[in-house]
């Protein structure tokens, strides 16, 4: 039997959605729209300063919450996030927020731990010079993947383009 994946195996057992009378796509139906709602529901938030409904972007969107911007240490310093099982280091630098994936090039050492001087994130582990916006480094092919990231009512989104 081919389950879709509006169903749960526990509806597919009972007899009613094996049954041929015409109740049956009525429910089927029913169960479709309430599961829709609820998928609805799920992308809805109250703004609490208006205290209305918005609309938010949903993870389909790929772009992510991953920090308040409050969060965040000052310029220099990086933060370690977690973020749909990847490992994010966020940083501050003129006035915007960018993510970079939690690992140098070299040799896997966490980049949040390093030290941000002029665009650019040196390893505490080796020295390597990693670029925010790029995630190049100076003297090697290797580099960083990054992730554009934007701020929201002081919120930190960044987007998962894989």
């Amino acid at each position: 039997m081919m389950l879709r994946p509006w169903r749960s195996n526990s509806l597919a057992r009972l007899s009613i959605w094996k049954a041929a009378s015409p109740v049956t796509p009525c429910i089927r139906l029913a169960v479709r729209f309430f599961a829709s709602i609820f998928n609805l529901l799920g992308s809805l938030s109250v703004q609490s300063k208006y205290n209305i409904m918005v609309w938010k972007k949903r993870v389909s969107d790929n772009w992510l919450r991953v920090a308040n911007l409050s969060e965040l240490p000052t310029e220099g310093l990086g933060h370690a996030v977690k973020a749909h099982g990847l490992d994010l280091a966020l940083f501050r630098w003129n006035d915007r927020v960018y993510a970079i994936e939690d690992l140098c090039p070299h040799l896997g050492f966490p980049l949040s731990e390093g030290i941000m001087q002029a665009g650019e994130v040196i390893c505490s582990w080796h020295g390597w010079h990693v670029r925010l916006e790029d995630g190049t480094c100076r003297r090697e092919k290797e580099r960083a993947k990054v992730y554009e990231c934007e701020v929201r009512e002081e919120e930190v989104f960044v987007l998962l383009n894989h």
